[in-house]
């Protein structure tokens, strides 16, 4: 199982949630292992400090329907679908790593208004690149 190589917009699955503590400062965090749609993974913590915590239940709610109860969180957010970004950055000791910076949900299209197709058409024909309509072939000689 490679690891995610490159900084970037992935879309990811959670196959793990779990709780832990920093051994350094003692902060609380929810791990996520993420694997994207490369069969790539990476862990993305989210801090629930006093200072965090509000940012990290919204982004829960937000990219996975989270309720608010951290008791349940793990069975709520494993097997759901999300997209990260990846940003590269320094360690503690000079070294380059990556890092999940952002966990959103999933990116989905928003659909397009009403007669947004059929405008793109007329413009189409006005700048004259339109093809002109050709009526099938339906003789017996047409090899489709």
């Amino acid at each position: 199982m490679p690891a995610v190589a490159i900084p970037g917009r992935y879309a990811a699955t959670v196959t793990q949630a779990q709780f832990g503590q920093s051994p350094k400062t003692g902060t609380p965090f929810l791990e996520l292992g993420l694997e994207t749609e490369e069969g790539e993974h990476i862990s993305a913590w989210l801090y629930l400090s006093e200072k965090a915590f509000e940012n990290t239940t919204r982004r829960l709610q937000e990219a996975f329907g989270f309720d608010g109860d951290y008791e349940t969180a793990p069975e709520q957010i494993r097997g759901k679908p999300c997209s990260i970004t990846v940003e590269e950055e320094e360690s503690d000791d000079g070294k380059r790593r990556l890092r999940v910076a952002w966990v959103n949900p999933p990116r989905a299209a928003k659909p397009l208004e009403e007669g947004f197709l059929a405008r793109l058409s007329a413009k189409a024909r006005t700048l004259g690149l339109a093809a002109p309509s050709v009526a099938p072939d339906n003789s017996p000689n047409c090899p489709f």
